[in-house]
């Protein structure tokens, strides 16, 4: 059965893309989304956009971008020394360039503790969720991480090397409460939580949330702890998938540097079959963990069908939007003539034609 990925990341300009999407096609792939990150501080750049629309240009077809908004640099929360022009816009008015540039949805990683600024309902960024819901791009949103990273007693063993966190950053509750603020606030903006919201151990909840927000969907990308809560909850979680079969997406957080074919074998072994075993070994993120083994669920294939294709179409598009070159050219060249922009933008442009 095909399948959408929609959770791709990629490094840099220079990662082997056809080497991925080769690995891509084999786990059963028709199309991906890229997810843009952004304040990439340790890569070089300031935000992943030019990238995206690269990717676009080459795969009109096949790529789905969700751009992102450099927000530290952009609207001055943090004391960063590359600080843009004045003449930079705000993130409302992104929105609505990148929009007519043919972006397909947005990435929010306001929300993950470490990157956290300002509170997710802060009224500064009304009018960056209204653009969103006026303009009916969808947000992929990433709020809290595993409740285990709270407390070291219990985070898995491959979490210990990044994340570890404390009174000093915000609680997931905390994060949690913001983020459905702007649920009801904006009930026409389609927002997907990134790894189901971390609600895998809290499969009652999350069918109150869901049945509340009607806005409101679920991604399964790894995230491994979800699996664990799945298995725990046996008939429970099967019955769940059932009834908000159109309420869940899927995605691999693959890269160039993490196989996504393994991974998306991992998954669709849980949703398809009632097999007990273990997430692959040696992959990031999701090896060794102690709550080993998971079992399948073994889900129909009208229901597969949704989750592996046609909630994301539904949702997102049928098809890419369609790149407008003349947009993203000049949104490449203001970019790099922006005083201490990277240098990313250039090197687009160098590889456009």
């Amino acid at each position: 059965m095909p399948l959408i990925d929609g959770f791709v990341h990629l490094d840099g300009i220079d990662d082997p893309v056809d080497r991925l999407q080769a690995r891509l096609v084999e786990a059963g792939v028709t199309q991906w989304a890229f997810l843009g990150s952004n304040f990439c501080a340790q890569l070089g750049m300031r935000s992943q956009n030019p990238l995206g629309f690269l990717l676009k240009y080459r795969n009109p077809d096949t790529v789905y971008v969700f751009a992102c908004s450099d927000y530290y640099l952009r609207e001055g929360l943090l004391p960063v020394p590359q600080q843009p022009d004045k003449a930079e816009p705000s993130m409302k008015e992104l929105v609505e360039l990148y929009h007519e540039i043919g972006v397909d949805g947005w990435k929010s990683v306001m929300g993950k503790p470490e990157r956290y600024a300002l509170p997710l309902n802060d009224p500064k960024l009304t009018d960056f969720y209204a653009k969103l819901q006026e303009l009916g791009l969808p947000l992929f949103f990433h709020v809290g991480d595993p409740p285990e990273f709270w407390d070291e007693k219990r985070i898995p063993e491959w979490a210990l090397r990044e994340w570890v966190y404390n009174e000093s950053h915000p609680s997931l509750e905390h994060l949690r409460r913001e983020a459905l603020d702007v649920l009801s606030k904006f009930p026409s903006l389609k927002v997907v939580f990134a790894h189901f919201f971390f609600l895998g151990y809290e499969l009652d909840w999350a069918g109150e949330l869901l049945r509340t927000h009607g806005n409101m969907y679920l991604d399964l990308t790894p995230g491994i702890e979800m699996y664990f809560g799945f298995t725990a909850a046996a008939r429970g979680a099967r019955n769940f998938f059932l009834e908000f079969a159109d309420r869940i997406l899927v995605g691999s957080y693959g890269s160039v540097h993490r196989d996504p074919l393994p991974i998306l074998s991992m998954i669709r072994r849980f949703l398809e079959t009632g097999d007990e075993f273990d997430p692959p070994h040696g992959t990031p993120y999701l090896w060794p963990d102690s709550r080993a083994p998971m079992r399948g669920i073994e889900l129909p294939p009208d229901v597969l069908e949704k989750i592996y294709t046609g909630n994301f179409e539904r949702i997102v598009g049928d098809r890419p939007r369609a790149l407008n070159q003349a947009a993203a050219r000049a949104e490449l060249v203001r970019l790099s003539r922006i005083r201490n922009a990277d240098p990313l933008p250039s090197q687009v442009l160098e590889r456009w034609d």
